[in-house]
């Protein structure tokens, strides 16, 4: 009798047991949370790259030194040769020419380094968010 109930149970019931929600199964074998690891790491190798050498860029193009003359103005000695710049050679004080002058490179150069370190900052917050934004999107989906 118990035999009966059970063959017609299963012939009743469904294909799929809805009681149990079965995992994702990826035909392709790919581990999607491996792959969006080893995505990562490229970007973070690349931005890293990219920002040591805009870094490299940032102290070398900074060249104030060289032949000047005796009645030179530090503004137009830095607007010479250093025509790409963030800081404007009139916001550094100074006793004379030359201390101006070398302030100037000085500060220049603190404030190149410090922009590339926030672009690298920011680059490599922006593609962590993206990992994980999508990590969780798949989660939830």
């Amino acid at each position: 009798m118990a035999w009966r109930q059970i063959e017609r149970h299963r012939r009743l019931a469904p294909v799929a047991d809805l009681s149990v929600v079965p995992q994702q199964v990826h035909m392709s074998g790919v581990d999607h949370q491996r792959m969006k690891a080893k995505t990562f790491a490229p970007q973070f190798v690349a931005t890293t790259v990219l920002a040591v050498a805009a870094a490299w860029y940032g102290l070398a193009s900074v060249q104030v030194s060289g032949i000047a003359p005796t009645n030179f103005r530090a503004a137009d000695v830095i607007r010479q040769r250093c025509p790409l710049r963030l800081v404007r050679p009139e916001w550094i004080k100074g006793t004379d020419q030359g201390d101006i002058l070398f302030n100037w490179a000085f500060t220049e150069t603190k404030v190149r380094l410090l922009t590339v370190c926030c672009l690298w900052g920011i680059g490599i917050a922006v593609f962590a968010w993206c990992a994980l934004r999508s990590r969780h999107h798949e989660r939830t989906a």
